[in-house]
């Protein structure tokens, strides 16, 4: 149903606006952080895009699931990269030691793990479109040795062995299977190449097999190099056309080295942007488009950023062919759009329309209304609240 709301009043309530380059607004408690000894870290790896919002959608998501006291420790780096606009698409998030476990849950088995353990970092993160991987930081440093030296020197490998933070139903630690992976970003190595990386950290000796599919266990070595825009290297090890290497640029060193457990392996995989979690709300897979439909990964960013959830009642007053309230309702909100364009509401035909597109997912369909904003003040009051979120381009 479509409603024709020109002398409609209704009452709204949206949350701060937010705008590239400016601080979010937020409530939560951030302190930076510079010792190790009695922090649980997690590195957060993002996709090398939409760079201006990865900070400011992890904060939402931060603040949405009540996650209050965490800290940023500062990225290493090589000393003697004199570079200082670098955009480097990491973050360590640090926790007291003392809350894994007690406070905050890194358990796959969410469901049973929730109710015991708190807030579970490892579903509360895999909401944040940006988030390529996180992974349980067992050390860092400016080199593939200096990384060893941080993981002999922390504790992370022995609150691993106890297992305690893993949650009651994890496997004990000799009986874990597990596998070492070498991501080198932008950058390609020889099987030789990269098996002398993992040879480093045969010190830890793990007592269980090594299963290269659906390990109990996923370590991530990581080799940081500086990245252009586009996510590639600044300075290639190989040419572009014969693949040879170039030696003064293989001589450079890392931006950085890390090394951890991966988090969500089991349930999400390495790359929790895979397994076609987003690919499937693609735009080309919908029935009904128009020239200014919103991209699907621009919409889930913005309602993180808008907070959108269960039972939240999300607006979008440009609503168009409803892209932006879809990915809403794929949150779980209960959805109303209006727009001045009464052709635009009611689509092409009765199979390609707004309503259409939420039928292909599932999706209970939005409360359209046809309404003017240019003449805000006659149809909405402001004093009395409505909307949990208002989000629209």
């Amino acid at each position: 149903c479509i409603v024709d709301a020109i002398n409609l009043s209704l009452s709204i309530v949206h949350r701060p606006s937010y705008r590239l380059n400016q601080p979010f607004p937020i409530s939560i408690h951030i302190r930076m952080s510079h010792s190790t000894k009695a922090e649980y870290a997690l590195l957060i790896e993002f996709v090398h895009k939409h760079l201006d919002f990865h900070d400011a959608e992890l904060l939402s998501i931060l603040e949405m699931n009540g996650i209050k006291d965490f800290g940023f420790r500062p990225l290493p780096r090589d000393t003697t990269n004199q570079r200082t606009e670098l955009r480097r698409p990491f973050q360590i998030l640090t926790f007291s030691s003392n809350s894994i476990g007690r406070q905050f849950s890194v358990s796959d088995d969410d469901e049973h793990e929730k109710m015991e353990k708190g807030i579970n970092l490892v579903s509360a993160l895999s909401r944040c479109t940006l988030i390529r991987s996180v992974v349980e930081l067992w050390g860092a440093g400016s080199t593939i040795d200096d990384c060893v030296q941080s993981i002999r020197n922390g504790n992370a490998f022995q609150r691993h062995r106890e297992g305690k933070h893993l949650g009651s139903r994890a496997k004990k630690y000799g009986d874990r299977t597990w596998k070492i992976t070498v991501h080198t970003l932008g950058s390609t190595y020889t099987r030789e190449e990269q098996n002398a990386m993992r040879s480093k950290f045969s010190f830890l000796d793990f007592p269980g097999k090594v299963q290269m599919k659906d390990a109990d266990d996923e370590y991530l070595f990581i080799r940081e190099v500086e990245l252009d825009a586009q996510g590639g290297a600044v300075y290639p090890r190989h040419s572009g056309v014969k693949k040879q290497i170039i030696p003064e640029n293989d001589a450079r060193p890392p931006l950085a080295c890390y090394f951890g457990r991966v988090l969500g392996s089991t349930s999400l995989g390495r790359n929790w942007r895979g397994s076609n979690r987003l690919e499937q709300y693609s735009l080309k897979k919908r029935s009904y488009l128009g020239p200014t439909s919103m991209d699907a990964e621009l919409s889930m960013i913005m309602t993180n950023l808008a907070q959108v959830k269960k039972g939240s009642f999300a607006f979008d007053p440009f609503v168009g062919t409803g892209s932006i309230l879809l990915t809403a309702a794929l949150r779980g909100a209960y959805t109303f759009g209006t727009d001045i364009d009464l052709r635009v509401l009611r689509g092409r035909n009765s199979n390609e329309n707004i309503v259409s597109n939420f039928k292909q997912y599932g999706l209970p369909p939005p409360e359209l209304v046809r309404s003017d904003n240019a003449i805000y003040k006659r149809h909405f009051r402001e004093h009395l609240p409505t909307f949990d979120a208002i989000v629209t381009d």
